[in-house]
């Protein structure tokens, strides 16, 4: 009998394989778990762009925002804030650039200095464009009204009176300048007051209604000459000597 041949099988290590996986399986989980991660990498990194850009665009907002009220100051710092008719304000040799730089923040819905609006108004009302000068002027009362700012209220209302007497709308020019009137009553501001009273007695005058006229003018003068105001006393009584004498004619 010839023996049996026992048969003795070699197990070869795949080298094919790591870990168990063949290369196949090994692109598939790269793909899988690196895609993933990759776009959260992506989002990361553009979340940190984005929020580099939007911090670049805060700073040069910034900066831009104290260069315009750098300009502002230097441009508009001597024009008063209440509007005097007789006696308007000079127009600064910058104030078309400036005009249009405000004009332009509040259109994209920016904010503009309350006071810096009434400024830029009445030198408008200087140039003779008394329809943008009463839209400044209304901007500058929208935004004191937001901030409960009375006395910024009284002048802006104080101003549309004047527009609107200008424009022939007594009427509407009457209740602007009692509203501001009434506010500089409540706040103690007596120059407001005064001048407000002189408004309302002009617009009686030009109403034909001279009785009325002379007592708001002297109410006015009254105001004027305990304060010291000499120009305002100036004005009124001229104002009032003329009255007088349309009573006599």
């Amino acid at each position: 009998m010839g023996k049996k041949k026992t048969q003795i099988t070699v197990r070869t290590e795949d080298k094919s394989k790591f870990l168990g996986l063949t290369a196949v399986w090994w692109v598939v989980v790269i793909m899988v778990v690196g895609i993933p991660v990759s776009i959260w990498l992506a989002f990361r990194d553009g979340g940190n762009g984005e929020k580099q850009l939007l911090e670049q665009r805060v700073e040069k907002l910034q900066a831009d925002k104290e260069e315009l009220y750098s300009l502002l100051h230097q441009c508009l710092g001597n024009t008063p804030i209440i509007l005097d008719k007789d006696n308007p304000p000079p127009e600064p040799d910058c104030f078309d650039t400036v005009e249009i730089e405000v004009r332009n923040i509040i259109e994209q819905g920016g904010y503009v200095n309350g006071a810096d609006l009434l400024r830029v108004g009445n030198v408008l009302y200087t140039k003779g464009d008394c329809q943008k000068a009463l839209s400044y002027y209304q901007v500058a009362l929208n935004q004191a009204g937001q901030h409960d700012d009375s006395s910024l209220i009284a002048s802006a209302k104080g101003n549309i009176g004047l527009i609107y007497s200008d424009k022939g709308d007594l009427d509407e020019a009457l209740k602007y300048h009692q509203a501001a009137l009434e506010i500089h009553k409540e706040v103690g501001y007596r120059q407001g007051e005064a001048n407000q009273l002189g408004n309302i007695g002009l617009i009686y005058k030009a109403k034909g209604d001279l009785d009325e006229a002379l007592k708001y003018l002297k109410e006015a003068l009254e105001i004027f000459e305990a304060h010291g105001y000499t120009k305002e006393v100036e004005q009124t009584k001229r104002n009032i000597a003329e009255i007088e004498r349309m009573k006599n004619e």
